[in-house]
């Protein structure tokens, strides 16, 4: 995940004016990054706070509870497109509720399916 200054803009997957900084999330001192390849070490990662950036291993994650995100984090694939998130009809994939003020969820590459709620999707 390429980390930017308050200058950098982002237009069609291409970096304005900030190629030279852009910086992968575990590249940068202070960034705590743990890489999970199993459901239980992806929910294990969001409830840790000390952790910031979440990499998942490629493949399809069958989710049994849907996954809560309460804090700033950031869930990244580590190939775009290749991680599958699968609620399987049976829970929610995702449920985020952050009270922190300025507090960012950043979800990238990712692919969400097969979500179920009672209520919404």
């Amino acid at each position: 995940m390429p980390l930017l200054t308050d200058d950098c803009e982002q237009t069609n997957q291409v970096w304005n004016g900030c190629a030279d900084v852009q910086l992968s999330a575990a590249a940068v001192p202070g960034i705590i990054t743990r890489t999970v390849r199993t459901v239980r070490e992806l929910t294990a990662a969001l409830a840790d706070s000390s952790i910031d950036h979440i990499l998942v291993a490629e493949g399809s994650y069958k989710l049994g509870a849907r996954l809560n995100i309460t804090r700033a984090v950031v869930i990244e694939a580590a190939v775009p497109g290749k991680v599958v998130l699968d609620g399987q009809r049976k829970c929610g994939v995702l449920h985020i509720e952050v009270t922190t003020a300025n507090a960012a969820v950043r979800l990238i590459g990712l692919t969400f399916t097969k979500g179920s709620t009672t209520y919404g999707g």
